[in-house]
């Protein structure tokens, strides 16, 4: 037998061989770009400082720098942010501070919280609050905003204004001791006291806060011999006069 004879009996026979060979190629690269496609479509990830939170089959699932199929039909998926947000509380005038010396002060403190990144905190909160309203900065101010004013007028009796003033330190300590770092999935970072001084006007609740202050004054006298007369005469000055030596002092 020639070899041209041989050369076309061996393609005859390799022919259906490689068609085939062709076809499984192509349902393989077909099914594997479907599959990956349906991957991209379905698996969704988020970054450290958010969480998605699924609800449907298999129950309420949360995931935090990291993905999870969610599968339409089957599955609800919303994205939960996890960044630090600031709380801003003033209390001024006749919302201001009564301090144990009975003198009224303005203040304002910046509360920084945050959901807990932990799966238990996110799926509490997202029960409790919802992931919408805990990514809403207005819905998170108006969630904390009691707790925190309550927990600064409740610790700022246990200071008289001089000692609030100085001790801010101890102030901050207690309101935190107060409020408790963890708050139902939220957690309480840090807090800072950005301003406080008497309210202008209006240096004490009452006359009691007067005579008060007149005695916390007579205690720690200041070092300017003027300041130290006034002070002997405390019960005839005017409460504008009074004030201004308790911030001169303060």
């Amino acid at each position: 037998m020639s070899d041209t004879m041989i050369s076309l009996l061996a393609q005859s026979s390799l022919s259906p061989f490689l068609s085939w060979l062709l076809t499984v190629g192509v349902v393989i690269l077909v099914v594997g770009g479907g599959i990956l496609a349906l991957f991209s479509l379905f698996f969704r990830k988020v970054g450290p400082e958010e969480a998605i939170v699924r609800s449907g089959v298999g129950g309420l699932k949360a995931k935090t720098g990291e993905g999870i199929f969610v599968i339409p039909f089957l599955h609800r998926a919303e994205v939960m942010d996890l960044s630090l947000k600031r709380i801003d509380i003033k209390l001024r005038g006749e919302s201001g501070l009564i301090c144990q010396d009975n003198v009224r002060a303005n203040i304002e403190v910046s509360f920084y919280v945050r959901v807990n990144n932990k799966i238990q905190d996110i799926l509490q909160v997202a029960e409790a609050v919802g992931c919408q309203r805990a990514s809403d900065q207005a819905a998170v101010v108006a969630l904390f905003d009691p707790l925190f004013s309550e927990a600064l007028t409740t610790v700022a009796l246990r200071f008289d204004f001089l000692q609030l003033y100085r001790e801010r330190d101890k102030f901050k300590a207690a309101m935190l001791d107060v409020i408790g770092r963890d708050l139902n999935g939220y957690a309480l970072v840090d807090c800072a006291i950005d301003y406080l001084e008497k309210t202008p006007g209006n240096s004490s609740a009452g006359p009691q806060g007067d005579a008060e202050s007149g005695a916390q004054l007579a205690q720690n006298p200041p070092l300017d011999p003027q300041l130290q007369l006034l002070i002997e005469h405390w019960p005839t000055l005017s409460k504008d006069v009074q004030q201004q030596i308790m911030l001169l002092v303060g």
